[in-house]
């Protein structure tokens, strides 16, 4: 009997299926994985904006973000949060939170 790659495959996708399916559940109509509410890419950056940048948010670092945004979940979320704070304009110009890849600029002395 020959073993097919795409037998090998489906049996390694459904014991990934298998190991995350008891992690989600469905909770008045809403995907739910460990008691977070799963949220689509599409709303991801509303969702940021509004722990972050309305008024009442106070545009506090990324652990304090995190901490408000510790009901939802989505894939790579902690990095999603990240970049998130770390291109804010705001904290760039009143708090002096420099991003690590901004050019500064050039001296006129240098002329």
């Amino acid at each position: 009997m020959r073993i097919k790659a795409e037998d090998v495959l489906d049996k390694m996708v459904r014991r990934k299926i298998d190991k995350l399916l008891p992690l989600f559940h469905y909770e008045n109509g809403k995907l739910m994985y460990q008691g977070k509410l799963c949220m689509p890419r599409k709303a991801i950056s509303t969702v940021m904006q509004l722990a972050r940048d309305e008024r009442t948010a106070g545009h506090f670092s990324d652990l304090k973000t995190l901490s408000k945004l510790r009901k939802f979940y989505w894939k790579h979320k902690s990095g999603d949060e990240k970049n998130y704070v770390q291109g804010c304009l705001i904290c760039q110009q009143k708090k002096g939170y420099v991003r690590k890849n901004l050019i500064e600029p050039t001296s006129l002395e240098a002329f």
